[in-house]
């Protein structure tokens, strides 16, 4: 009965890792520049409900990780600039932004 349990719990724990996906990208300026600091929102794509808010590393990096699968549309603010939103992007994806 214990091993049994062990499988199942097991199975269970993969398929919840497999559906676990990661949305990444940067944020740049319109000359190529990396932003850092940049708020990036993760939103549903279906009506922009935010999911997970951020700020963009050093690099204007950004990564949502452990995003349930669908569809979703990444935004990004900076002062002194123009906020960008994202097509809507499907969740194990890598974009990038430009302000």
């Amino acid at each position: 009965m214990s091993k049994r349990f062990s499988t199942l719990l097991f199975l269970v724990f993969l398929a919840f890792q497999l559906q676990a996906q990661t949305i990444a990208g940067l944020v740049l300026t319109s000359k190529g520049q990396p932003v850092s600091g940049a708020t990036v929102s993760l939103l549903t794509a279906k009506d922009s409900t935010p999911v997970r808010t951020m700020v963009s590393n050093g690099a204007g990096a950004f990564s949502f990780g452990t995003v349930a699968t669908g569809s979703y549309r990444v935004g990004a603010s900076f002062i002194g600039f123009q906020a960008a939103i994202s097509e809507p992007v499907q969740s194990d994806s890598t974009i990038s932004l430009v302000l």
